[in-house]
């Protein structure tokens, strides 16, 4: 099997905690009164910053905790420049490194964004197999220290942010461009770091590649079909001599709903009906753009119709809700009052409110 995707990489292994994730401190994204705030927010301007800030406070917090000799000036000169960071691209890791020392012990969040590519360019496959090897062993050891990894613990801050975040985003509360652009990909990369496998899934990854079973790509495939006898064909375009022809594709990427594409008979039919109609995002000059996602009451979950009026009889809850509520489509997790257990409540009461009013009418 020759594997790729957008980062040419695995999802990062999960820590092995043993026992549920720790709570993510989020000093500075709890500080800020975001109710305060006008909707819709931009994203890239008034969210992101304050999620990386709280990703390198909680990695280099950790690493002041376990190797306190990497920071020979100490903490506090890196959280004041955490705190002093203007939101500039490059800025936070030139203001940081001053004071560690050592370039392994910094976190630099654009390389671990696009690690395949901040490594590359790659001679050949063999070299870019070689290189994915080590990055999962790596990530493995980092995953085995469990709350001891400050670079889990950085990961983990930004991946444990999506929850917090869906709340600011979801129904308008963000700008179309900076939901289509810096949200999409912060989601993206939450998924990588927050969502990935057990580690022993990863072993086994590993193991299989280790056989000569599993090979690695390289970053931002281009896939083309050809009419010869192996017409699919892929490559990488960092990684030199990396195309690959195969007879069999496998096609293993997660569409999300879109409710105007959509061909599931219901959907259709409410649609066709004009019982259903997309959810809306305006952009910073007013502009409205209808997104992928069902267009539902946020209190009731029920559905609304194109005329703007609102069904009672159909409730709509999950995944066709991601694009605007956000987060539905992350299992619930014990203990983190989750976006999924909070739908189904809704949605119970609203289905309860309805049979009681049917019940109150039917009596009288």
């Amino acid at each position: 099997m020759h594997v790729t995707s957008n980062r040419g990489v695995p999802f990062r292994s999960k820590s092995v905690y043993r026992s549920l994730p720790p709570a993510a401190a989020h000093r500075r994204f709890r500080s800020v009164d975001w109710s305060r705030m006008p909707r819709p927010l931009d994203f890239d301007r008034d969210v992101w910053p304050v999620i990386v800030r709280d990703g390198y406070d909680a990695y280099y917090r950790t690493l002041a905790e376990v190797r306190p000799e990497a920071l020979p000036h100490g903490l506090e000169p890196i959280t004041s420049a955490i705190d002093e960071w203007d939101g500039a691209p490059g800025a936070l890791d030139a203001a940081i490194a001053p004071f560690v020392t050592a370039t392994d012990d910094r976190f630099e969040l654009a390389d671990l964004i696009h690690p395949a590519a901040a490594a590359g360019p790659f001679a050949h496959p063999a070299a870019f197999d070689a290189w994915v090897h080590d990055y999962l062993e790596r990530d493995l050891d980092e995953a085995d220290a469990g709350t001891r990894s400050p670079l889990k613990a950085g990961l983990w801050s930004i991946g444990a942010a999506r929850k917090a975040v869906a709340e600011l985003i979801a129904f308008d509360g963000v700008l179309a461009e900076s939901f289509r652009g810096g949200y999409r990909d912060f989601v993206s990369f939450g998924g990588m770091i927050g969502s990935g496998p057990p580690a022993f899934r990863t072993r086994q990854l590993l193991a299989l590649a280790d056989a000569g079973l599993v090979h690695f790509i390289g970053p931002g495939a281009r896939l083309r079909f050809d009419e010869s006898e192996r017409p699919f064909v892929a490559d990488s375009p960092i990684v030199a001599d990396s195309a690959v022809a195969a007879s069999v594709l496998i096609d293993a990427w997660m569409h999300l709903p879109d409710l105007g594409r959509a061909a599931d008979e219901v959907v259709v039919g409410l649609r066709e009906q004009g019982r259903m109609r997309p959810h809306v995002r305006h952009a910073s000059d007013g502009t409205p753009h209808p997104t992928a996602a069902i267009d539902v009451d946020p209190e009731t979950s029920r559905l609304i119709a194109a005329d703007g009026s609102i069904d009672p009889a159909v409730i709509v809850i999950g995944i066709p809700l991601d694009e605007s509520r956000g987060d539905t489509i992350i299992s619930p997790m014990p203990g983190a009052n989750s976006t999924m257990l909070r739908e189904t409540d809704r949605a119970v009461a609203a289905a309860y409110e309805t049979l009681t009013e049917a019940r109150r009418r039917a009596a009288a």
